[in-house]
């Protein structure tokens, strides 16, 4: 049991217990494969920002294959954004 900040104490693990995490707590935010895709997303995302490659030719990239992996980290880095959003 953890204390909220009023000192009563909150079950540790029941997503009611924080109704405004409830849409970051569906399932755990997979950190391997953001790890394993962090060169290759910021080299895709600097690429875009330079102009050295258009945003529509990289989504086409990813769209081909489905199962990008880069493509697959990108929303976990989304969900780690929006977790940090709601927890302030």
């Amino acid at each position: 049991m953890d204390e909220d900040q009023q000192g009563e104490a909150v079950p540790v693990g029941e997503a009611d217990a924080y109704p405004r995490l409830t849409p970051a707590l569906t399932r755990p935010i997979r950190w391997e494969l953001v790890a394993r895709q962090d060169d290759r997303m910021i080299k895709y995302a600097t690429a875009i920002r330079t102009r050295t490659a258009s945003t529509e030719a990289i989504l086409r990239r990813f769209t081909r294959n489905a199962s990008h992996s880069t493509y697959a980290a990108m929303p976990e880095v989304g969900r780690t954004q929006k977790t940090v959003i709601l927890i302030q």
